[in-house]
Parts: C-alpha cells; sequence; structure tokens
C-alpha cells in the first residue's frame, strides 16, 4: 500500500504472545491497515500472485509491520510472534493467525560458537523497547493516580470546609 509519511511507525511492537498480536492485525484490517510482514503459506502465495492487480492497488491507505513479545508464565521463556495472514478463495485476506519466531544470536555470536540464542542482539532490542514502554506506562500512571488523589483530598477539605461554615 501507499505510505503516508510519519502517519504510522514502521513496526508496532506488541506486548503480549499469540492472541494480542492477532487482536492487533485483526483491528489493522478492520481499519484498513496494511500488516507489512504478514506471512502466508505457499497455496496462498498462488493464489495472491494470480490477483497481484487487485492487491497492488488494494484499500490500503497505511501500512505497518506487527510483531509480538511474550514472556512464558513458568519457564520465564520470551517468544516473539508474528502474524499469519488467512486468505479466502479470491486471495482477500480475511484473518490471521501468529506465528513462533525462533530468535537467534546473531551472525557473530555464531560465528565465535556461542550458544546464546536466549540473548541474541535482535531479542535484547526488544526487550529494552518493551521495558521502556513499561517504564513510560507506569509512571504516566502513577502520575495520573497522584492528581486523582490530590483532587480527592481537595475535595474532602472543601467539603468539611462546607459544612463547617454552613
Amino acid at each position: 500500500g501507499a505510505r503516508v509519511p510519519g502517519a504510522l511507525p514502521d513496526l508496532a511492537l506488541i506486548d503480549g504472545g499469540a492472541a494480542q498480536l492477532v487482536a492487533a492485525a485483526r483491528a489493522c484490517l478492520d481499519a484498513g491497515v496494511e500488516v507489512t510482514n504478514a506471512r502466508f503459506s505457499e497455496e496462498a502465495r498462488n493464489v495472491t500472485s494470480s490477483n497481484a492487480e487487485k492487491k497492488a492497488s488494494g484499500p490500503f491507505t497505511f501500512s505497518v509491520a506487527l510483531a509480538s513479545l511474550a514472556k512464558g508464565r513458568v519457564s520465564g521463556e520470551e517468544s516473539v510472534f508474528v502474524p499469519r495472514a488467512v486468505f479466502d478463495a479470491s486471495g482477500t485476506i480475511v484473518d490471521f493467525t501468529a506465528d513462533r519466531l525462533v530468535v537467534g544470536p546473531g551472525a557473530a555470536a555464531t560465528r565465535a560458537g556461542k550458544a546464546a540464542a536466549a540473548d541474541g542482539p535482535g531479542l535484547r532490542l526488544l526487550r529494552a523497547v518493551r521495558d521502556e514502554s513499561h517504564a513510560v506506562a507506569l509512571g504516566a500512571h502513577r502520575s495520573r493516580r497522584r492528581a486523582s488523589l490530590f483532587r480527592e483530598m481537595r475535595s474532602a477539605r472543601d467539603d468539611e470546609a462546607s459544612v463547617a461554615t454552613g
């Protein structure tokens, strides 16, 4: 689809697992936003290539790549998911599922003989982005909570003052 500079980020990183990623991809589809990194099967590739003219001028005005990062509840192992498109018989995307990616250590670590697949540079970058977004969200939540508490205390003080003078 055509890109409008600055309209959407190149990548939207979802904090959650496969279900959260699928929900985000469905929301993009419903909003007419192309999911640029959606995978698809070989059968779908054949159907979509026969409909290339229709796809090239598709209804998408905006596009974004999606991925999600989920931490295993028991193992603590983190997984990265990317969307997989589900097509109907005409080659139109009708839904999404999620594929789990194996994030390796990167070429340099592999050449050095390290088996640090769980801590490669790509996964470290995704973790850093997620952790920073958590810090920003937590700070905003605390700020709103303090403001709300301050308003409640001021309201209670004003109520007491009106009862005392009334």
